[in-house]
């Protein structure tokens, strides 16, 4: 009676050590908002990501995000058209914090590539600590860069 009374109460101290505000030391994200799928000439996508991180020490990491393109028509004259599909930055400088949210603003110009026709991207996020933890990958939902 005495063991199974520790292992019910080190399990029970296990499973509050294991609650809400426990993180992974890795990043983790999660897509709180995107501002709309069609982004027309003059306008901007913007995505709002969530992060946890254990470590609080997303600030200054990398951020990375690679642009999917998903037209069946290859883009036209690609030498003059074709814009940067990788992007990696550093995450600007914030306090130390375990959740957070980060935006993202990608301007018209940025996801058109097509002269002529609509462009339909996703994109990829990953987020890389300062400590060189990598977050799972985001994966958007489809923006248009609606052909005017």
């Amino acid at each position: 009676m005495r063991t199974f009374l520790t292992i019910s109460l080190i399990s029970l101290v296990l499973f509050y050590a294991c609650g809400k505000d426990s993180y992974e030391s890795w990043p983790v994200l999660t897509l709180k908002e995107i501002n709309g799928t069609h982004v027309v000439n003059g306008g901007y996508t913007q995505i709002v990501i969530e992060f946890t991180d254990g470590d609080a020490d997303v600030s200054r990491g990398k951020m990375i995000y690679y642009r999917e393109r998903t037209n069946i028509r290859p883009i036209p004259n690609p030498e003059n058209n074709d814009k940067e599909d990788l992007v990696i930055g550093t995450i600007p400088e914030f306090p130390d914090r375990k959740k957070g949210e980060i935006l993202i603003q990608i301007p018209y110009a940025d996801l058109d590539e097509d002269p002529n026709d609509s462009d339909t991207m996703f994109f990829k996020i990953v987020i890389e600590d300062r400590a060189g933890n990598q977050s799972d990958t985001l994966i958007t939902p489809v923006v248009i860069a609606v052909h005017q």
